[in-house]
């Protein structure tokens, strides 16, 4: 059966915050405590902020604040958010310099990964004119809680559009993979014992990387009856071998 989902982002009249919701230029008061009584609060503004929250949740928490007969067990007390940068900008590295904040340059192998989706740690957004998305980039190291009512004070002024169903499922899929990855260290056994470790990390890795379509160097033999179990294995943590760079 042929899928009626036929675009990337969609717009709809809910009253609630709905999971993939993109807000723009929302404005946010980071406080950071400096004593038991004071404080410095910076006003943070998001040029682009995607919800990503699951859906079920938000719904039953809006379902709760509008039903005073329920309990207020399902009431969330903050939301899961991640920002969108701009992707020329992520590419060069300046996404953050207001912050004071300078990242790397993105070189072209590394681009091409992250635009096709194959680097874990970002998600790309192909944007659209009609809506007015740009082309963005989350990194999924950089999310935030904010309070449940911050984010609900005039949310629709700063409402832009939602990725659709399935986009949305696919990025949280991504979201929540990226951060249950697991880093095993190296038990320093002996040099010959390291070395073994090694050899068979790089083998997987690149097994792994075959398998999700990424070109390595050399021959490397594939095995799809195994090839999901080993296409999960994360290749950024301090386990695995840098084959990337």
């Amino acid at each position: 059966m042929k899928s009626k989902i036929d675009s990337i982002f969609i717009n709809h009249n809910e009253e609630r915050i709905c999971q993939g919701d993109i807000f723009r230029d929302f404005e946010y008061l980071e406080y950071t405590p400096t004593s038991k009584k004071t404080g410095t609060g910076i006003m943070k503004t998001f040029p682009y902020l995607l919800v990503l929250s699951q859906d079920c949740d938000l719904e039953s928490d809006c379902r709760s604040h509008t039903n005073s007969k329920d309990t207020q067990d399902k009431f969330l007390f903050s939301i899961l958010v991640c920002p969108g940068y701009l992707s020329e900008e992520l590419r060069e590295g300046t996404h953050l310099e207001e912050y004071k904040l300078k990242m790397q340059r993105i070189n072209t192998d590394r681009w091409n990964n992250i635009k096709n989706n194959q680097n874990p740690r970002y998600h790309f957004l192909e944007g659209e004119k009609t809506f007015q998305i740009p082309d963005l980039v989350l990194d999924f190291k950089h999310y935030y809680a904010i309070s449940r009512d911050v984010l609900y004070k005039n949310f629709r002024d700063y409402y832009l559009g939602s990725i659709n169903e399935l986009f949305r499922e696919a990025l949280s899929q991504r979201f929540a993979y990226y951060l249950s990855r697991i880093g095993l260290p190296i038990i320093n056994k002996d040099e010959r014992y390291n070395k073994g470790i090694m050899r068979l990390t790089h083998f997987l890795q690149r097994f792994a990387m075959t398998e999700r379509g990424i070109k390595v160097k050399g021959n490397t033999k594939r095995n799809t009856k195994d090839g999901f179990l080993l296409s999960r294995l994360c290749h950024n943590c301090l386990f695995c071998v840098q084959l990337t760079n």
